[in-house]
């Protein structure tokens, strides 16, 4: 898997397959760049398709940095100084849960690098106010008991009675194995993000696409933002890109074959 330096972290990622417009893949919390295995297998026959695990996550190791330096603006900032590297602009950002905030991030800072965006069973939730940080129930769930077992257990939690229990399982112990300290960071660095006002200020063509239990709608996407195309996925829970990858590959697809040629932000 090859490599490349930025700042303080170095940071592993896969560059496979040819044709426009690339793709690039950008996992959540506590993830890594294999949860794209599915979609890197389907569209590198016709795109060029880029992964990365993200500082902290999979390969790429985790700098004892603050709360800042796993934030959403740095996690951008890397994809931005990778797709430079490559010589690769206009692709179309595709992010999973905050891999999603990632992508938006992405896209409004560095508009020239992106061509459109879809997200991946991700929420446009206000910030999270400092002085109710510490009691939001995702830092009190990983507070609960050993970290590596709190993550894990939050990770089954996000699959249906339904889903298949050997990749249930085995989703769960790699999100385990991420360091406590960039999934703590990382945590709080997202909870501390105002992910509705990151949506808003995206300019490109945006699909959202949302687990079959989402209690996200339409409407609400669209109020945040407005031209967004919205959909959702039949039998299954948050990791929709590994329980039903076909389902996620038509819509993506889909979505590509109607972005106006040269459709770039401007």
């Amino acid at each position: 898997m090859p490599t490349f330096e930025h700042g303080d972290v170095r940071l592993h990622y896969t560059d496979s397959g040819a044709g426009e417009p690339a793709l690039l893949f950008v996992h959540g919390w506590s993830s890594t760049l294999r949860h794209w295995e599915p979609q890197a297998r389907h569209f590198r026959r016709h795109h060029r398709v880029v992964r990365i695990d993200l500082r902290g996550h999979g390969r790429s190791p985790a700098p004892d940095l603050p709360v800042s330096g796993y934030s959403i603006p740095r996690h951008a900032e890397d994809l931005a100084a990778l797709l430079q590297r490559l010589e690769l602009s206009a692709v179309v950002a595709v992010g999973h849960s905050s891999g999603g905030w990632v992508a938006l991030e992405l896209a409004a800072r560095f508009p020239e690098l992106v061509r459109a965006v879809v997200v991946v069973d991700s929420g446009f939730d206000p910030a999270v106010p400092p002085e109710a940080l510490e009691e939001h129930p995702i830092l009190r769930h990983l507070r609960r008991g050993p970290f590596a077992e709190q993550i894990a257990r939050s990770y089954r939690g996000m699959f249906r009675d339904f889903s298949d229990p050997e990749l249930r399982e085995r989703t769960a112990a790699e999100a385990a194995r991420t360091p406590p300290l960039a999934s703590e960071r990382t945590v709080r660095a997202n909870l501390s993000t105002d992910r509705a006002a990151l949506a808003r200020a995206v300019r490109q063509p945006v699909l959202c696409v949302y687990a079959s239990n989402t209690p996200r709608s339409a409407e609400e996407i669209r109020a945040i933002i407005p031209d967004a195309q919205f959909a959702q996925v039949v039998g299954a829970g948050h990791f929709l890109q590994l329980e039903v990858p076909a389902q996620l590959h038509a819509m993506i697809g889909r979505f590509l074959e109607l972005l106006p040629a040269g459709d770039e932000a401007t």
